[in-house]
């Protein structure tokens, strides 16, 4: 399944749905999301042919840090978020506690990079781009750290769900709980353990991580939904 897809499961569960993208890049995501409004942010955006952007589809072209203090529209939340942005976990935690700020309470959450393949792509940035030309027959992508989102959503953010669709092992999902869910026994109860964590800690914690279907995962996506309809909240 491509990663459009995916989202736009989500995306299509919503009435004219707002959708919001951290890290466009080339915007080969973005472009394919079929919602009603469309907004990106990136400081540098990497395509050429911006002719599919309008009134209802922008790009704000600067940090996303910039963006939640300055240029974010309040009072209009989004329906379902998009985080592909810097891939260092400082960052990537950033953009999640301002993305549920401005996100409805049924909104859906996606955060991309929290699993990579091999102990090159978990490296900080200016380690891999060293080390990139020596891993001879490696894949060389670049996911940083941002497998500790895992760590810090499961054990700090305990109003969170959060699943990783088969489909697509290097997203996790996450949508905003009624109540808080009960913690379980956490890998990385503490804040030292998170920000200590490498790569082979992340191996031996995969099994705490495990994907399930995504057709499993919107069911009960649709049920939590229906809990805060129940609410009235």
């Amino acid at each position: 399944m491509r990663r459009h897809e995916l989202i736009n499961r989500f995306v299509s569960l919503f009435d004219q749905p707002r959708y919001l993208e951290v890290g466009v890049e080339e915007g080969l995501t973005f472009k394919e999301i079929e919602a009603d409004w469309r907004i990106g942010v990136v400081p540098h955006p990497h395509f050429e042919d911006d002719s599919f952007l309008g009134e209802n589809f922008q790009i704000f072209r600067m940090p996303s840090d910039q963006y939640f203090a300055d240029a974010v529209e309040i009072g209009l939340p989004f329906d379902v978020a998009f985080i592909d942005g810097l891939h260092t976990a400082e960052q990537t935690l950033r953009d999640f506690t301002n993305v549920l700020n401005f996100t409805k309470n049924d909104a859906v959450i996606l955060i991309d990079d929290i699993r990579p393949a091999n102990w090159v792509e978990a490296l900080p940035l200016d380690l891999w781009v060293k080390v990139r030309p020596l891993a001879e027959g490696t894949y060389t992508g670049w996911t940083g750290d941002v497998f500790k989102l895992l760590y810090l959503i499961e054990t700090f953010f305990p109003s969170i769900e959060l699943r990783i669709p088969a489909e697509d092992p290097n997203l996790v999902i996450c949508w905003k709980r009624t109540k808080s869910r009960p913690l379980a026994k956490p890998f990385a109860a503490r804040l030292e353990e998170v920000a200590a964590a490498q790569y082979p800690q992340f191996l031996l914690s995969k099994a705490n991580f495990a994907a399930t279907g995504l057709e499993s995962i919107v069911a009960d996506y649709r049920q939590s939904r229906a809990e805060w309809a129940a609410s009235g909240r």
